[in-house]
């Protein structure tokens, strides 16, 4: 555990000199997801945060095994009498009668041990105490980490979104510019009016504008991003697609839907997994321990004690002088002014709020999941509408070009059937992109880290 501690110390120094002044050095690089999510893990200051009470935490547990280990003291002392040369008296029935002068210097050592013999079990529940909230913190830990890798994640599809629609921008603007050059070379044959050439720069420039628009919305997904994972928002990087599919079928939606199941398998697991709900149950085993410490206030108390005490005007003579003392102490409380039932039920309020805290939790992953699972059904109906969408645009665009091509169709009908295409093309990325968060957002929610 201190191994560990030391660990997280030295990575929490290391995060922001190394992580990102390496990436700073390289110049443009291109990040993976998987990348993404370990720079996260490194330098996202919500993780730091967490991961940084697991040092208080183990102090605790340190201090609360301390607790069956004898406390141990030692004390000295010197003293010397200034006025030394001075005879001294004492008055005996009016008459002063001179005294031995007593030597200047004295010291005197004393050393001391005393062990709790039994307390009530309070110690036994503390270091119990300590043993969950150690146990619950790494587990506060690991849901901040789901969390935050929840924010990557998604954030990282809305940068390969907008990549997409960067591409897909480009595209359509290439083609309009070549149509735009055919119609300026039939508009100097004579061939078509002025008008139709007009028609066509428009659609050029509000292709342009789209372009502009994705590229800016490329620009602000990437430095949100950037800043998920801890790094500076202005720093040239790109990132990859690497693992991200370009397309989806029924059969690898009918797969997912296998290999997560039913709503009760996935709520069983999100039980066992979830890292938050975890915690919560370490929370009520926590107060569980804290109602065994107040119930201790009943009990007697037993303590053993062993000293040694030396004293004299010289160091020497120490095993003449010295004495040794063993005891034992018994305390048996009687009436605490009722403090003990306060204090009881004071952790009792505690143990009751823990075990409805649980519950609610229990609740919300239920309702959770329900979300997650509808979701997941629209994602699919979407994706499955827009692949229909998209191939019945895709054939309309090419009958139409063909068409175009032989004069059989205007630049007008033209332009409609460009237009429907594109946007069956957007409405199928957006499609596609809303069943990969669906998706994550389920494995999310069974207590998945990625």
């Amino acid at each position: 555990m201190i191994h560990r501690i030391i660990a997280i110390v030295i990575g929490m120094m290391l995060s922001v000199t190394g992580s990102g002044a390496q990436i700073q050095g390289k110049g443009p690089k291109v990040l993976t997801l998987q990348e993404c999510l370990q720079l996260a893990r490194e330098n996202n200051l919500e993780i730091q945060r967490a991961e940084a009470q697991l040092l208080g935490a183990g102090a605790r547990l340190t201090a609360a095994f301390g607790r069956y280990l004898p406390g141990l003291s030692l004390s000295a002392g010197y003293s010397r009498r200034l006025d030394q040369q001075q005879q001294q008296f004492v008055n005996i029935g009016g008459q002063l009668i001179p005294v031995p002068r007593s030597p200047a210097n004295s010291y005197s050592i004393n050393v001391s041990a005393s062990l709790p013999v039994f307390d009530g079990f309070s110690r036994e529940a503390q270091f119990a105490q300590a043993q969950h909230q150690l146990q619950a913190t790494e587990l506060q830990a690991a849901d901040t980490r789901r969390r935050v890798f929840q924010q990557v994640y998604e954030q990282f599809l809305e940068v390969q979104k907008a990549y997409r629609l960067i591409d897909l921008r480009k595209a359509d603007l290439e083609t309009a510019e070549t149509q735009l050059r055919k119609l300026e070379a039939q508009y100097e044959a004579g061939r078509i009016a002025k008008p139709a050439l007009y028609q066509q720069q428009a659609q050029v420039a509000q292709k342009q504008l789209a372009l502009v628009q994705a590229r800016n919305q490329l620009t602000l997904a990437k430095a949100k991003l950037l800043s998920i994972i801890g790094l500076s928002p202005t720093l040239s990087v790109e990132f990859s697609s690497a693992g991200l599919p370009d397309t989806m079928t029924a059969v690898m939606m009918q797969d997912f839907r296998q290999r997560i199941g039913t709503f009760q398998t996935v709520y069983q697991q999100a039980l066992s997994r979830r890292p938050d709900y975890l915690a919560a149950q370490k929370q009520l085993a926590i107060a569980n321990a804290s109602l065994t410490i107040a119930r201790s206030g009943y009990f007697p108390s037993l303590s053993a004690s062993l000293s040694w005490s030396w004293a004299n005007s010289e160091l020497r003579d120490f095993d003449r002088l010295g004495r040794t003392f063993v005891g034992l102490s018994l305390r048996v409380p009687i009436f605490d002014n009722f403090r003990t039932n306060e204090q009881i039920q004071s952790a009792n309020v505690q143990r009751v709020q823990r075990e409805l805290e649980l519950q609610q939790i229990e609740q919300q992953i239920a309702s959770d999941i329900e979300q997650a699972l509808l979701q997941l059904d629209a994602g699919e109906r979407e994706l499955r509408a827009a692949t229909i969408a998209l191939d019945a645009a895709r054939l309309n665009y090419a009958s139409a070009q063909e068409r175009l091509d032989v004069g059989k169709i205007s630049l007008a009908e033209y332009a409609q059937a460009n237009s429907q295409f594109i946007s069956a093309k957007v409405n199928y990325l957006t499609a596609l992109f809303n069943y990969l968060k669906a998706r994550y957002q389920l494995k999310l929610l069974i207590g998945s880290e990625r």
